[in-house]
C-alpha cells in the first residue's frame, strides 16, 4: 500500500499516508507536514523527493522510504505535547545526515 503514497509534493504525500492509515496520529501528521522531505534531498534528484521509495544518490546519499519513518514514529505512541520533542528528533536526524552529505561533497 505504501508505494501508492507517492505525491507531487509534501502535502499530497502526507494526505495519502493519512488516507491509507500509515499516519494515524495528529502529532506524526503535523511533523510530516512541518518538515518537508524535499528540504533534505539534493537538488539534482529533487524530482524524487515525494516518491514513497528509498532515495539513493551518490555514494553519500541514502534515505529510507518516507513510509518507514512514519511507521516508526507511529510505533512510538506519541502523546499530546510531544510535538516539539518529535520535531527536535526529526530535525536533528536530518541535520546530521545533511551535514554528513555536505561534508562528503
Amino acid at each position: 500500500m505504501a508505494w501508492r503514497c507517492t505525491g507531487r509534493n509534501n502535502e499530497e504525500m502526507v494526505d495519502k499516508f493519512v488516507h491509507v492509515g500509515i499516519i494515524s496520529s495528529k502529532e506524526v501528521e503535523d511533523a510530516f507536514r512541518f518538515i518537508p522531505r524535499g528540504a533534505f534531498v539534493p537538488s539534482e534528484i529533487q524530482d524524487e523527493a515525494y516518491i514513497d521509495a528509498p532515495i539513493r544518490g551518490d555514494p553519500h546519499v541514502h534515505m529510507s522510504a518516507p513510509h518507514m519513518y512514519a511507521t516508526i514514529l507511529e510505533a512510538l505512541d506519541l502523546q499530546p505535547g510531544l510535538f516539539l520533542y518529535l520535531f527536535a528528533i526529526i530535525h536533528n536526524c536530518f541535520k546530521i545526515v545533511w551535514l554528513y552529505i555536505v561534508s562528503c561533497v
